[in-house]
């Protein structure tokens, strides 16, 4: 899915519980924003992943076949399930990002999560 593929290019070089926790920001936001994944994805201009061409729509086959892809969708259906460590955070960066402008509430695998 395209959602498990951001997972996966946002946070897939970080820890399982981070993508955990990118996966949850998403659905949070997601439902925050009442808008619909390709917006979110594409129009907010939030994602890494997205600006820098990784993320441009579904995956392919072979990105599907990937353990990258295959441990994103299982972050992204723990995140699915209801485990949402973050605690309903709608922002997450590097946690070595000065510039961030988040009043953190979670740290994990190198990342801060807030809002």
């Amino acid at each position: 899915s395209l959602l498990a593929w951001l997972v996966a290019c946002e946070a897939g070089d970080r820890p399982y519980m981070a993508q955990v926790c990118v996966a949850s920001v998403i659905l949070n936001r997601l439902e925050d924003e009442s808008c619909d994944l390709r917006e979110l994805i594409f129009e907010e201009g939030d994602f890494l992943s997205v600006l820098n061409g990784h993320v441009r729509g579904e995956p392919t086959e072979a990105e599907r076949k990937t353990k990258k892809y295959t441990v994103g969708k299982m972050a992204l259906d723990e995140a699915l399930s209801g485990h949402d460590p973050t605690g309903g955070a709608l922002y997450y960066a590097d946690s070595d990002d000065s510039g961030a402008r988040i009043a953190i509430g979670y740290e994990c695998g190198g990342l801060i999560f807030g809002n």
